[in-house]
């Protein structure tokens, strides 16, 4: 974005208060993926722009991780319950049924 907007290295350290050499080992610690998002920050604030920090599923949406995690976790925890359940004899049977209501159930209620 410096580049593209025209800015130099002196500018952007004039605009940070710092020294041309911090903006340069900045954009150095960038390049190697040892910036501080505070870094990132105020340079993005030097230069007129927004930060926008995110993580995303690799695969999926985040309803769908949100989902896979959530379910994986009722899973365990209906699974134990029938398991003792059937120990006495008092099994209800239909688990996956069970475990997709109790997911819904959860991520309708943010839970």
């Amino acid at each position: 974005m410096r580049e593209i907007s025209g800015t130099t290295l002196r500018e952007l350290a004039s605009r940070l208060n710092v020294s041309f050499q911090t903006v340069a080992a900045s954009e150095k610690a960038e390049a190697n993926d040892r910036i501080t998002l505070k870094g990132l920050r105020e340079t993005a604030d030097a230069l007129g722009c927004e930060l926008i920090y995110a993580l995303v599923p690799k695969k999926g949406t985040v309803q769908d991780f949100a989902e896979a995690k959530t379910y994986h976790r009722i899973k365990e925890r209906v699974s134990a319950v029938e398991h003792s359940m059937t120990l006495e004899a008092q099994q209800t049977g239909n688990v996956e049924e069970k475990v997709r209501e109790e997911v819904a159930r959860t991520l309708k209620h943010g839970r």
